[in-house]
């Protein structure tokens, strides 16, 4: 099982306001059990589609030039991968100094964009670390939604028996939330498409957004309530705990032949992660810890991800983001660039990407219920942190794929042609 990553900029967001039913200790202990323990599928290697992408960044040069051979609708097919859905694998070619992309073709499924993987690639070249001492130096590529810590104060100051207290939960919670960017360009689809994906989950966390997916799982606003009930028939009181989500890598294989000159992914699997925090004088700060209510919602939603890959294009959007990431990273481990001689500054460096205007912030949501005086909100973040998560394994079937990719390639320029 692959590490997950907690990166700082995730330990100051919350999600919601929930009721432990565990001590203390236990909770912590649940903290270092393994995320669900759910196998994600497994892709083998069938290549359907191909791209150069050295040839894909030389043509979108060519249309911003004034050339008229390039039409609109064809740089917006190049600009779009070529029609790929789905990004697997990579075949080195130095013939070429070109590193190939392969993939999927599939119907009804939203295109991929090149700004997306070309962003990826700088962040696994650390073209996006910084200097010390500037914000965001050395943060892995993520996204947060923060409220500000004097939320939590003013919302456990309120009467529950007060007249106004549904107008003062709602007031409250409103307050504007920041969004954050750390270890990648702000206004980019990238990040556009994390906070969406991010922000939709908490609509979904709190019930006020339904999951459109044969498989539903209650929200973790249902999931709390009947922990609530449970507990109150024992007797016991409980307090309020914040808990933060956070969509996060978890098992990525792949594997890669001796030489490194072709790859691809085994397993791409995201999942939900959660952690209880503890309001300092400071802010929050990460506990370690952990309650069954959140884990049962981020177990849920992790063993039914491939459902809401297929449910609607965020979520798909959201999972070749995360694949962009852990090919780029493997691409650069295995130094292919170095190894084709791939021209870095006049396609990668120079590539310019299309802005995309990104929310500085968001407002908060609520839900509230009289029954037990439960409060949620919607904060949170998406991790695209690898640290050395990536693990290799077999090499059976990297090299046929890669022979298999460049035997249909119709000609030495080609951008775009289809393999199976």
């Amino acid at each position: 099982m692959a590490e997950i990553s907690r990166r700082r900029l995730l330990g100051t967001g919350g999600a919601a306001l929930a009721m432990s039913v565990l001590p203390a200790a236990d909770r912590a202990a649940r903290a270092q059990e393994p995320v669900c323990g759910f196998e994600p599928p497994r892709f083998g290697a069938d290549p359907q589609v191909a791209v150069s992408l050295g040839q894909l960044i030389a043509s979108l040069h060519e249309c911003k030039s004034t050339s008229k051979s390039f039409s609109r609708a064809r740089c917006s097919r190049i600009r779009r991968f070529g029609g790929m859905t789905r990004l697997d694998g990579f075949v080195a070619d130095p013939a070429t100094r070109d590193v190939v992309l392969w993939g999927q073709k599939e119907a009804d499924a939203p295109p991929l964009y090149l700004d997306d993987f070309v962003i990826a690639m700088r962040a696994a070249m650390g073209r996006y670390i910084g200097k010390p001492g500037e914000p965001g130096y050395n943060l892995a590529p993520g996204i947060s939604i923060d409220p500000d810590p004097e939320v939590y104060r003013r919302l456990r100051a309120i009467d529950v028996d007060a007249p106004d207290f549904d107008r003062r939960i709602e007031e409250i919670c409103a307050s504007p939330q920041k969004v954050r960017v750390d270890g990648m360009p702000r206004h980019t689809r990238v990040s556009y498409v994390l906070v969406d994906a991010d922000y939709r989950m908490k609509q979904v966390g709190q019930g006020t957004m339904k999951l459109p997916i044969d498989s539903p799982f209650p929200s973790h606003t249902e999931i709390s309530r009947t922990y609530s009930k449970i507990a109150r028939k024992r007797g016991e009181t409980l307090g309020p705990t914040n808990t933060r989500f956070w969509f996060a890598p978890g098992r990525f294989d792949y594997q890669v032949t001796p030489a490194a000159d072709a790859g691809f992914l085994e397993t791409a699997q995201v999942v939900l992660q959660d952690e209880d925090e503890k309001l300092t004088h400071d802010g929050l700060a990460a506990s370690g810890a952990v309650n069954p209510m959140t884990r049962a919602f981020t177990c849920a939603w992790t063993e039914r991800m491939e459902d809401t890959y297929r449910a609607e294009p965020i979520w798909r959007d959201m999972h070749n983001i995360f694949r962009h990431f852990a090919l780029a990273r493997i691409i650069v481990r295995h130094g292919v660039l170095e190894a084709v001689r791939f021209p870095v500054r006049e396609h990668l460096d120079a590539y310019v990407v299309q802005p995309v205007k990104l929310w500085d912030t968001l407002p908060g949501r609520s839900l509230v219920y009289r029954e037990d005086g439960y409060v949620s909100w919607a904060c949170g973040g998406v991790s695209l942190g690898f640290d050395d998560a990536n693990s290799q394994r077999g090499v059976a079937g990297s090299a046929a794929a890669g022979e298999k990719v460049m035997a249909r390639r119709p000609a030495r320029g080609a951008v775009s042609w289809d393999v199976g």
